[in-house]
């Protein structure tokens, strides 16, 4: 070999070890990005391990496009499947999002939100993975089911009314299945368990003005959900409430137009990242909110109100200053969509306060201002336990209930605000003053009335003033 081919072949080494070492990340990454997902087994493979399972029991059928959960199962892992049962499947696919779970009974009854996640799907079988819950091994195992939720489909689905929306229906499942083990054999026992239904629902929000403050207004947004159940009940324990939550800001400018008009313009919004929580209210709870700017009102609600109690913490008229030359009140009245809503209820949660601000800032050139806002939206609302009493006796249910939203952005009063009026005594002196000025007024109309008439009547009373002229001149001549 040539000194010439030696010296071409190391170059060519070199460079292949080169493009190796820095393609080498790259596939590695790809490795990870793309590694194969953990396998699970067939969903009716699985269901046709228990021998008591008929296929014939879950008929094809177009027109039914609910979600019915034949059972459930733990994984080796400690991990929960969910096995469905979806009679259109085979027609219009349709998959469950999440569900509402207790791992624990009686009085420490507890309903999560999960999600699920689709592993398989087999004709109108699928079997889900129940997210972020772990199988505990020790003891017995209990999983209580209030229901099962899927997307909301337009054309399927009722649609919510009052500007609210729907994002998950829910499907009843109302059954209790118990893990453990007897005599040293594992069993599985299902019981069936009672629930509350809502069967009507309003969401929206508050807001509660929080005063005066120099290029800043600021505010309380209350967020609630009034709603009716199938079920009475004379008194309203706690409750146990989902939503998910989500920061905005916006920004904007203000000026005056050419045809002599403010005018507002304003870019869309900016979101932060999605949230979820759950909350639990009681009838002992109040919130008292007192705003830090001038002007600023005092407020006091409960977390659970009847629909006449929200109704007047809501609507109201409050006298927030009396000075010596002027008196400021704050008033609030819902709007006429709200009020309709809110007839069809008879409970409201209010479960959550977050706050709202409104800044202006001058501009030197050109003249108008520019704007910032910021809140947070709040919506998927789900109520998941009530403990109430009805009759004399105390319950402790999970419920059946869908997620939805109200207006995210427009409060249930928009026309809350301050009227500024001049104080009592400027007020009664100024009244005074107008009864003078009146009074004035009606003398020198009078007077100038009279003068008018005299004048008048000076012209038609004047004698008539006949010239003769010298008949003896005139003759003579």
């Amino acid at each position: 070999m040539t000194k010439s081919q030696q010296t071409f072949l190391i170059t060519f080494c070199i460079v292949v070890v080169v493009i190796c070492a820095a393609l080498y990340p790259f596939c590695v990454a790809q490795g990870i990005s793309y590694a194969a997902e953990k396998p699970y087994s067939n969903v009716l493979d699985d269901l046709k391990k228990d021998t008591s399972f008929d296929m014939s029991y879950y008929p094809d059928n177009a027109d039914d496009n609910s979600l019915k959960v034949i059972t459930v199962a733990e994984s080796e892992d400690d991990e929960l499947f969910v096995y469905v049962y979806q009679p259109s499947a085979k027609t219009r696919p349709l998959t469950a999002v999440s569900v509402d779970i207790s791992t624990t009974i009686y009085d420490e009854i507890a309903f999560h939100n999960y999600h699920l996640k689709l592993l398989n799907r087999q004709g109108v079988f699928g079997k889900y993975l129940v997210e972020g819950l772990t199988v505990r091994r020790e003891g017995t195992r209990y999983y209580a089911i209030t229901d099962i939720l899927r997307p909301w489909v337009e054309g399927l689905d009722d649609p919510a009314t009052g500007g609210n929306t729907i994002s998950e229906v829910p499907f009843e499942v109302a059954k209790q299945w118990e893990f453990g083990e007897l005599n040293g054999k594992s069993y599985v026992r299902v019981v069936d368990i009672d629930t509350i239904v809502v069967k009507d629902k309003f969401c929206g929000f508050v807001r509660y003005p929080d005063g005066f403050r120099l290029f800043k207004n600021g505010a309380c947004d209350s967020h609630f959900v009034a709603f009716d159940t199938d079920k009475p009940i004379d008194k309203l324990l706690e409750a146990d409430v989902y939503y998910t939550y989500q920061e905005w800001n916006r920004y904007g400018s203000g000026y005056m137009g050419t045809g002599g008009g403010y005018m507002q313009s304003w870019q869309d919004p900016e979101f932060g990242n999605k949230g979820e929580k759950e909350v639990t209210v009681k009838s002992e709870q109040r919130v008292d909110y007192e705003g830090g700017g001038l002007f600023a009102g005092s407020f006091t609600w409960e977390r659970i109100e009847t629909v006449d109690e929200f109704v007047s913490s809501a609507e109201f008229e409050q006298q927030v200053y009396s000075g010596a030359f002027i008196d400021v009140s704050l008033a609030s009245k819902l709007n006429d969509s709200a009020k309709a809503e809110l007839k069809k209820q008879k409970w409201v949660l209010r479960f959550l306060e977050t706050p709202f601000e409104h800044s202006e800032t001058p501009l030197i050139i050109g003249g108008g201002y520019s704007y910032h806002e910021a809140g947070t939206i709040v919506g998927d609302v789900k109520i998941l336990r009530l403990k109430f009493v009805t009759d004399g006796k105390t319950y402790n249910l999970g419920v059946v209930d869908n997620k939805q939203s109200g207006d995210p952005f427009n409060p249930v009063n928009p026309n809350a605000g301050y009227t500024i009026e001049m104080a009592g005594w400027i007020r009664d002196a100024w009244d005074i003053i107008k009864k003078v000025l009146l009074a004035i007024l009606i003398v020198f109309v009078l007077l100038v009335v009279i003068w008018l008439v005299s004048k008048l009547v000076s012209i038609f009373k004047r004698p008539k003033v006949v010239i003769k002229g010298d008949k003896k001149k005139k003759h003579k001549e």
